[in-house]
């Protein structure tokens, strides 16, 4: 399936429509098809699709064209999530074209008049490809599964290394606070990348990061302040649940969906790994010296009905315990 070569004319209406049924159809043709992803990746339609991915129109106002657009932005954004999902090839040949950054781009430029749709299909795309680079670099580095060639690995282990960088952290981190569908998307991408990355560090990156807004504002408080004056911090709802990321994980417990609830516990789990700070601060009640702990509400889902529940939550606590046995380790005991 050919996508239309000429795509980057923004006056050529006809043009868009013939690109939003190609992309429909290349969309529709991928799906739970190697073959037909191997023959994307070999006929260079994928700089095609990532260009779609930050199109805009020349002149605002015209809001059919506009609508066009957008439609055109969530397909490239499905055929990007398709095209990564269980294909090593087709994720690798995104990587080439940077689509990482075009998501990442994306992402940090939506509007506030701009879809539910687009919004998801952007998050879904990063966290396909965020998946499945940690499939390329998790097993091999723990000698599961398939073994990639070392070109393949480090070209997964380079777009990690990037997902970690503050820029990157400050453009998909905040939208864990957006509705549960799209902070799915978002703790699933968590619950992968920080899982496989081998840095030491990664997980206290995750734990310690904070939105910049916040960020200035405690630079601000601080500044000329002795630690116990700094009132902000003493009174962080958030440094009690281990850190902004682990306080907005654990809100999604309280929601209803059941998979916000899963992609929570799986984050969360992640972040424990080797992480006995969070280990530890988690088995405290966030407000009520009283109150239900953190460790309770995870433990609660032991018990769920639901069965993806029960293994997340029983993840999490093996994470925890593995947390222990190394900080033991490593103290010399």
């Amino acid at each position: 399936m050919d996508i239309i070569a000429d795509e980057y004319d923004e006056n050529a209406a006809s043009t868009r429509v013939d690109t939003l049924y190609s992309l429909k159809a290349l969309k529709n043709s991928i799906v739970g098809n190697p073959v037909a992803k191997n023959r994307v990746v070999t006929d260079k339609s994928v700089p095609l699709v990532v260009g779609w991915l930050n199109a805009t129109l020349a002149e605002t106002g015209d809001e059919e064209n506009e609508l066009l657009l957008e439609k055109i932005r969530i397909e490239a954004a499905h055929v990007v999530s398709s095209l990564a999902y269980d294909s090593p090839s087709g994720t690798l040949e995104l990587l080439r074209y940077s689509s990482l950054q075009a998501l990442l781009h994306a992402i940090l430029h939506l509007q506030l008049d701009d879809s539910f749709e687009l919004r998801l299909a952007l998050c879904r795309a990063l966290k396909s490809i965020v998946v499945s680079c940690a499939e390329i670099v998790g097993p091999s580095l723990w000698g599961l599964g398939r073994e990639y060639d070392p070109d393949t690995k480090e070209a997964a282990r380079s777009a990690l290394e990037e997902l970690f960088q503050i820029e990157a952290l400050d453009t998909y981190l905040p939208l864990l606070e957006d509705t549960p569908v799209i902070a799915t998307s978002i703790a699933l991408l968590l619950a992968s990348s920080a899982s496989c990355w081998d840095s030491p560090h990664s997980r206290q990156i995750l734990t310690d990061w904070q939105p910049p807004g916040e960020r200035r504002e405690r630079s601000r408080d601080s500044r000329g302040k002795r630690g116990w004056e700094n009132s902000t911090l003493l009174a962080n709802r958030d440094a009690r649940a281990g850190g902004w990321v682990p306080a907005r994980l654990l809100s999604l417990l309280a929601t209803r969906d059941v998979k916000a609830q899963e992609a929570s516990l799986l984050a969360l789990s992640s972040l424990a790994l080797r992480n006995p700070n969070l280990s530890s601060v988690l088995i405290r009640p966030l407000s009520d010296p009283d109150g239900v702990t953190p460790l309770a509400v995870i433990l609660s889902f032991t018990n769920s009905r639901i069965e993806s529940l029960r293994l997340a939550a029983c993840l999490w606590y093996v994470s925890r315990v593995l947390s222990s046995t190394h900080q033991i380790l490593m103290s010399g005991w």
